[in-house]
């Protein structure tokens, strides 16, 4: 048990170390994917995350960190309208037009 402990705070602890990194962190209990750029360890192995799909700060004692590329994770956090950038272009251009 007590290695286990500290064999989640060293990696946890790498992980943190690293810069510039993207992660994939996967809640094991409910089986759900998060995306961040940065894990904060707390006591007892948990870690602390801010989900970069929907904002929200998480909390997870039993996950699974791993390192991916920047185009994945980019892909990944995308919105699923594919009209998102369309519309943003639009929206931008729309304070010029001459009425």
């Amino acid at each position: 048990m007590i290695k286990k402990f500290f064999m989640t705070v060293a990696i946890t602890s790498i992980i943190l170390l690293s810069s510039g990194c993207y992660y994939s962190v996967k809640d094991v209990a409910s089986g759900k994917t998060y995306y961040t750029r940065k894990v904060h360890s707390k006591l007892g192995g948990a870690i602390v995350i801010t989900d970069e799909k929907t904002k929200a700060k998480v909390t997870l004692q039993s996950h699974e960190v791993q390192t991916i590329k920047k185009k994945e994770y980019f892909k990944k956090i995308r919105k699923k309208n594919p009209n998102a950038f369309t519309e943003s272009i639009n929206s931008f251009f729309s304070v010029f037009e001459v009425k």
